[in-house]
C-alpha cells in the first residue's frame, strides 16, 4: 500500500494528512456516492415539520427519525468510502458504482452488527457509564471490519476490539481529535448556512444539509486510514505503539470488564 501504511505506525498528523489526501484523490467518487445516499434522506427529512418553539420536545421526533435514517442508510456511504480508500491505497482504484455495490452487499451484515453492538453498549451504559465508554472505543472499527474484512456480528466486534486492545488511549485520542474537527466543521457550515440561507427555503435547506453530510467524508477517511494502519501492523508482526514515556506498559490499555462471547 501507499505511504508505508503497512510498515510503520502512523502518527496522528500522518493519519490526518493521509485521510485528507485520500479524500481529495477520490473527491468526485465521494461526491457521487454521498449525493446518491444523502440527497433522498435529506429530501424526506425536509418534509417533516418541526415545532422549534416547543424546545426539546418539539424536535424529539425529528431527531429520532433523522438518527434512524442516518443509521440505516448513512452506513452505505461510510462503507463505500472505506472501499474507495482501501482500493486507492492499494493502487487499484474503484469506480463509485463498484464501491457502492460492495457496500450494498455488506449492508445486511452491517445493520445486524450495528444492532448487536448498540445492544451491548446500551447494556454496559445501564450498568455503569465507564464500561460503556471503554467499549465504545473498542468497537470504533466495527463498521470497517464488516465492510473490508467481511466480518459479521460478534466476529466483527472481536476483530475491532483486538485492534484496539493494548492501544486504547492512543486510538481514543485520535478518534476524539478527528471527531472534534468534524464537529467544528459541521458547526461552521451550519453557521454560514444560517447567515446566508433564505428563510423557509426547502431547496437551500436540502443543499445545506447534504453539504454538511459531505463535509464529514474527509474525517471518515481519516478513521479509515487509522483502521487500515492498525490492521496492517496487527497482522504483520511489526512493532506496535509504545507506552507514553514515564508510564508503565499497562497504562496504555483500558481495563477489560466484560468480554462478549
Amino acid at each position: 500500500m501507499k505511504y508505508g501504511i503497512t510498515e510503520n505506525r502512523f502518527t496522528l498528523g500522518k493519519i490526518v494528512a493521509t485521510g485528507a489526501r485520500e479524500f481529495r484523490a477520490n473527491l468526485w467518487s465521494i461526491l457521487f456516492i454521498f449525493l446518491i445516499v444523502y440527497l433522498p434522506i435529506n429530501y424526506a427529512l425536509s418534509y417533516i415539520s418541526v415545532d422549534w418553539s416547543e424546545g426539546p420536545s418539539g424536535i424529539r421526533d425529528y431527531l429520532r427519525i433523522s438518527l434512524l435514517c442516518e443509521n440505516l442508510f448513512g452506513v452505505l456511504a461510510t462503507m463505500s468510502l472505506a472501499f474507495l480508500v482501501e482500493a486507492s491505497l492499494k493502487g487499484t482504484p474503484l469506480t463509485p458504482a463498484q464501491a457502492l455495490g460492495r457496500a450494498l452487499s455488506r449492508w445486511p451484515a452491517a445493520l445486524l452488527t450495528a444492532i448487536l453492538s448498540a445492544a451491548i453498549l446500551l447494556a454496559l451504559c445501564c450498568l455503569l457509564i465507564i464500561p460503556g465508554i471503554i467499549w465504545s472505543v473498542y468497537y470504533v472499527f466495527v463498521i470497517y471490519a464488516v465492510a473490508l474484512r467481511e466480518k459479521i456480528g460478534l466476529d466483527a466486534l472481536r476483530y475491532s476490539k483486538a485492534l484496539v486492545k493494548g492501544h486504547w488511549w492512543g486510538i481514543a485520542g485520535c478518534f476524539i481529535f478527528i471527531e472534534v474537527l468534524r464537529l467544528l466543521t459541521m458547526l461552521l457550515l451550519a453557521f454560514i448556512s444560517a447567515l446566508l440561507g433564505p428563510e423557509e427555503s426547502r431547496l437551500f435547506e436540502l443543499l445545506s444539509d447534504t453539504a454538511t453530510d459531505i463535509s464529514s467524508a474527509p474525517f471518515i477517511a481519516m478513521i479509515i486510514v487509522l483502521f487500515l494502519n492498525r490492521d496492517a501492523l496487527a497482522h504483520s508482526g511489526a512493532p506496535q505503539e509504545e507506552p507514553a514515556p514515564g508510564l508503565p506498559a499497562s497504562s496504555n490499555q483500558a481495563p477489560d470488564i466484560i468480554e462478549p462471547r
